[in-house]
């Protein structure tokens, strides 16, 4: 008999054929619901069932994820910095309360998406959306390496984030001429000149940069397929939000098409052996806060303009598309990637008034100063 009731009243399922033993419970609806998950998971991952109660606590697996990442960053694969974000959300992870006791006491076999939507993640996002967004990606990353490995047999890596705040990323912002960004491309060193002028003529953030590999780019309909992007904890990933994935033209604007076949041909072995397009000069990932910090501030004091950030190369972008191409609010949310027209509006709203404003004053004269041809 699958389900029996012992000499304490409380009801066993014995699953000991499936490798779960035969624990007990108060009702026979919970012992037959037990045994019917054991007995599906038995199936679905080819007549292994892991019993969660035999499985580490959450923090020695944990310690051992870090082992692995400890190694990482010896191999320069991963930055102490990174490491060190790491630790941090794991120790709040591990101290949140659970029961009787913290989310580090518990199993790694019992993590299920609801214990983690409903315990583990609304403490990560008490604080900005973005650091909480950043803890709930590294917990992830956890969460697929003990499924892999076999350690817990639900998918808890599936679990989903609370949607972000829609917001402006500034009140203002100050429009750069032509001029000014031809002047910084041209004072940057060498390794960095194609690098700002694909910035400024693609849109691309500079974590989907960072996460271009040259697979992405079709030189015979020259377009860049904006699909993946680094994100800040140093996974390559999929772009800030589904609105992001889209295919941005790559135009001849100051020979950046065959500037970009050339690199691609020229491109020192090194550096091409893991696929990035502009990666560091050993083939690693590269680093933003290097391109920031160094990289552009050099040649924005070389070019002696006033120092801009990397993400307005970005913005140089929106604003030719705006007031020299004139495009339509739902073209230009679609190649800048944004989630719609509404959120373009709200970041790019002075300039798309600006602009109207600039076409109708040209049209008005126009018609004045045909009636006294």
């Amino acid at each position: 008999m699958k389900i029996r009731k012992n000499n304490r009243g409380k009801y066993v399922a014995d699953c000991r054929r499936y490798g779960g033993g035969q624990p007990s419970f108060d009702t026979r609806a919970e012992a037959a619901g037990h045994l019917k998950t054991v007995k599906k998971k038995f199936h679905i991952n080819n007549g292994k069932y892991v019993d969660p109660s035999k499985t580490n606590t959450v923090k020695l697996a944990i310690d051992d994820f870090m082992v692995k990442q400890a190694d990482s960053v010896k191999t320069g694969a991963l930055s102490q910095g990174h490491y060190n974000n790491k630790d941090l959300a794991f120790r709040q992870i591990c101290s949140t309360p659970h029961g009787a006791g913290t989310i580090g006491d518990s199993r790694v076999g019992d993590l299920t998406i609801p214990l983690i939507e409903d315990v583990i993640l609304p403490p990560l996002f008490k604080g900005a959306w973005s650091t909480g967004d950043k803890k709930a990606v590294i917990f992830k990353e956890f969460c697929k390496w003990i499924r892999r490995r076999g350690y817990n047999q639900d998918e808890p890596h599936l679990f989903e984030s609370p949607d972000a705040p829609e917001r402006e990323e500034e009140d203002f912002i100050e429009r750069l001429s032509k001029e000014i960004i031809e002047k910084i491309i041209w004072a940057a060193e060498p390794e960095y000149k194609l690098l700002f002028k694909f910035a400024a003529y693609t849109g691309l953030r500079a974590g989907e940069i960072r996460a271009l590999t040259w697979d992405k780019i079709n030189f015979d309909d020259d377009a860049v397929k904006v699909f993946h992007a680094i994100k800040k904890v140093g996974n390559k990933g999929a772009p800030k939000t589904k609105h992001s994935r889209r295919i941005v033209p790559l135009i001849d604007a100051m020979r950046l098409d065959v500037e970009m076949r050339e690199w691609k041909l020229n491109q020192p072995f090194v550096q091409r052996k893991n696929g990035w397009v502009f990666p560091r000069e050993d083939g690693r990932l590269a680093s933003t806060d290097h391109w920031r910090d160094v990289a552009l501030k050099n040649a924005c004091k070389k070019a002696d303009v006033e120092r801009i950030r990397f993400h307005d190369l970005r913005h140089f972008f929106a604003s030719v598309l705006i007031f020299d191409m004139q495009e339509t609010d739902q073209q230009i949310a679609y190649l800048m990637g944004h989630s719609s027209a509404q959120f373009t509006r709200r970041i790019y709203g002075h300039w798309l008034e600006n602009a109207k404003r600039d076409r109708e004053l040209r049209l008005r004269m126009s018609a004045a100063f045909k009636q006294h041809h």
